[in-house]
């Protein structure tokens, strides 16, 4: 009567124990959430890619680099797709010879983009965008 009134209370220990365990897993250990934004990154220059006035506006440009602070045209098209949490400066070059930018120590995201034409020019440039999120 001894040994079976044991064997109970240890099974009874069992599965006391495994539902501990089990909320323990469920309720405490956090889940791994999706990624923000902030963490990831966002898509700028693919959208812009198809932009006519866009592509004008690169091949345009001479080699040289833009800050958000900069009024031109070219902050207008990527204001409108990058968050105002983010800084940035755009570069447009020919090679991808980029002169030192002088970038921030922060995590700083980059979005790149071979613009070859227009309609009529054929002026293969290299566009990037370097983001990181502002102070």
């Amino acid at each position: 009567m001894k040994s079976d009134k044991n064997g109970f209370v240890r099974t009874l220990e069992a599965i006391l124990a495994l539902l501990i365990t089990l909320l323990f897993v469920i309720f405490v250990v956090p889940s791994k959430s999706a990624p923000s934004y902030e963490e990831k990154g966002v898509e700028v220059l693919k959208p812009l890619e198809q932009d006519s006035d866009f592509r004008n506006y690169v091949i345009g440009l001479d080699n040289n680099c833009v800050r958000r602070s900069d009024g031109i045209p070219l902050n207008d098209k990527i204001n409108k797709y990058l968050p105002p949490v983010y800084d940035y400066v755009v570069c447009v070059s020919y090679k991808g010879d980029l002169a030192s930018l002088n970038l921030p120590e922060k995590h700083v995201f980059v979005d790149s983009l071979l613009v070859s034409a227009n309609l009529s020019v054929y002026d293969p440039k290299i566009i990037r965008l370097y983001y990181w999120t502002a102070e």
